[in-house]
């Protein structure tokens, strides 16, 4: 601290800059920012981060130690289609949701922890050893929730789960 009172307005004026500039990209890369909506499923509401870029839905919840018990992520895709989903380097059990262009519910799984890439073993072998969740018909949307979430709502297939559409257009590209 007092090296920065020591130096001029000028350098002052940089620094201080320099450093907001740091703190904004720091607090902008945070998952804490992510693009979030808010829906309710069987009377329970859910706050869902938004996957709609390629990167984002490959990421998922990768790495993740937790998932808030009325947390989750909403996949977005820009149409229905087959759609597979596996456990790449999830560390926590998840429910996965697959949900036709209306939000209707067109299959579930409730995906489990597996075993992590050996040292000896490529990329694409780990990811072809992973179990395999398709959606068995064209799915739009994706939601994941905390394990065990799926049998605590008594959802089933063709159950409704409501979505701002008209905000969704905007991320299907």
């Amino acid at each position: 601290m007092l090296a920065f009172l020591s130096l001029d307005k000028t350098h002052r004026c940089s620094t201080l800059y320099g450093s907001l500039f740091l703190i904004i990209s720091l607090l902008c890369s945070s998952n804490s920012l992510a693009e979030s909506l808010t829906t309710t499923i069987s009377g329970k509401p859910f706050y869902l981060e938004l996957a709609y870029t390629t990167q984002q839905r490959n990421t998922g919840l990768m790495y993740r130690k937790s998932i808030a018990e009325n947390g989750g992520m909403l996949f977005i895709y820009p149409n229905a289609s087959m759609r597979w989903y596996i456990m790449k380097n999830c560390l926590v059990d998840i429910d996965l949701i697959y949900l036709d262009e209306r939000g209707i519910i067109v299959a579930f799984h409730q995906m489990i922890v597996e075993r992590a890439i050996a040292p000896d073993e490529s990329d694409t072998d780990y990811t072809r050893r992973l179990k395999h969740y398709s959606s068995e018909v064209p799915a739009q949307y994706v939601i994941e929730l905390k394990a065990g979430q799926i049998q605590a709502l008594k959802l089933s297939v063709g159950d409704p789960i409501p979505l701002a559409f008209s905000k969704l257009k905007k991320y299907q590209n």
